[in-house]
């Protein structure tokens, strides 16, 4: 039954992903961040970052946690992305089981554009972000809230 509700949700993310806007054109309030975060990082130093998408019209919520390093004056990285429907074998009262994360591989344009590609449903989204301090944001119509938050500089392995 969980795997069944597992991917009905994920099939109304993708269904919904499909109608929303195909061409993202992000607003100027993201480049100062995305260049400020580009210019303190080099070589193996990058950006902690935690991104969560709080579901319109359905009840469910994912949260990642990753990394952002500087590609050619924008960011790229990896995260794990966690889903509030998808229970712990071990704990049925624990959402967000950690052993069935999905993989993300998320780029930022240096004007805010979020693209995210999805794995291993092979799907990519690109979305238009609001910033505010170490913060973008953005409601997307058919998808929900899209937070992603800059928190500490990190290693990152090779």
């Amino acid at each position: 039954m969980i795997a069944r509700t597992a991917l009905l949700s994920l099939f109304t993310f993708v269904a919904s992903v499909a109608v929303a806007e195909p061409f993202a054109r992000a607003d100027e309030s993201c480049r100062a961040l995305v260049q400020d975060r580009v210019s303190q990082i080099y070589g193996q130093l990058g950006w902690e970052i935690n991104m969560t998408i709080h579901r319109d019209g359905v009840r469910q919520v994912t949260y990642s946690r990753g990394w952002l390093r500087n590609i050619n004056g924008a960011l790229g990285g990896a995260a794990d992305q966690l889903f509030s429907d998808r229970i712990s074998a071990a704990d049925p009262n624990q959402p967000f089981d950690a052993d069935s994360a999905d993989n993300l591989l998320i780029d930022i344009s240096p004007t805010g554009v979020l693209y995210i590609r999805y794995f291993p449903w092979r799907f990519s989204t690109a979305w238009d972000m609001a910033c505010e301090g170490p913060v973008m944001t953005r409601y997307i119509p058919g998808i929900g809230v899209v937070t992603l938050t800059f928190h500490q500089k990190v290693t990152i392995p090779s």
